[in-house]
């Protein structure tokens, strides 16, 4: 009774076979949910007719499954026919042999992963914009973890300061970019915004020295952000260098 109540009110959708021609036996309800079927009409069609796989194999792949021993651990790649749509459903499939004397009966096992396979195509999509505005942008992007440690460096930022993406990723900002006489404000202002979540610099335009990999010290336009991420927030800098601006302004003063 426990395992008829669980078959039937099972989440996935439940196929139980037969091994030696693939012809279904029985279903529970999400499977007829899935399909699109009913039992009677499923309990006439086989697993070679329902599932597939989305690579070359074909069915190949889901054979060799069933007809192992043992369990086939949770695959992606596989579909499952839908009707009266014919359309084909991607899920991810676990089949077993189910040793039931006198026989031996296979069990597929499909979950709907579409959401999932969406989740991840937005995903990818987000970090595919991500990386087109770091690789185009014309400002520096530095970004830090809440220790200090670079985890971005786009290529305006390298080709400002001197070090490739490779170098500077997991340095730390202040030893890396910042003159010494300014590590200790660096750390003050770390420590304030991670004990008390606040900092007076966050969303300001300001102007502060910054310091490039042959030594020299050079004048930059300074706005971070923070962005709230688990375990811990993390600090993005956009920098632009001012040099150029503050030596047109030194001239006009003096023309003036």
């Amino acid at each position: 009774e426990l395992a008829q109540t669980l078959f039937e009110e099972a989440g996935d959708a439940l196929f139980l076979f037969d091994p030696d021609d693939g012809r279904l036996v029985e279903v529970n309800p999400m499977a007829q949910r899935f399909c699109g079927m009913s039992r009677p009409a499923l309990l006439k069609e086989s697993v070679h007719a329902l599932f597939r796989s989305e690579g070359t194999e074909g069915s190949g792949r889901l054979r060799r499954a069933y007809q192992n021993t043992g369990v086939f651990h949770s695959q992606d790649g596989f579909l499952l026919r839908q009707q009266p749509s014919g359309a084909w459903l991607p899920v991810n499939l676990t089949v077993a042999r189910l040793h039931v004397r006198p026989r031996t009966l296979g069990l597929i096992t499909a979950r709907d992963v579409r959401d999932r396979l969406h989740s991840e195509a937005a995903l990818r999509e987000s970090e595919s914009r991500k990386r087109a505005i770091l690789e185009s942008a014309l400002d520096c992007i530095v970004t830090v973890d809440h220790h200090g440690k670079i985890i971005e460096f786009n290529p305006a930022a390298a080709k400002t300061f001197g070090y490739t993406r490779e170098q500077a990723i997991g340095r730390s900002l202040a030893g890396l970019l910042i003159p010494p006489r300014f590590h200790e404000a660096h750390s003050r202002g770390m420590a304030q915004y991670l004990k008390t979540g606040e900092c007076p610099i966050l969303g300001q335009r300001i102007e502060v020295t910054a310091l490039r990999a042959d030594g020299s010290e050079f004048p930059v336009e300074l706005t971070v952000t923070v962005i709230a991420s688990k375990p811990a927030p993390v600090f993005t800098a956009f920098l632009r260098d001012i040099t150029e601006r503050k030596r047109a302004a030194a001239a006009i003063d003096e023309r003036a």
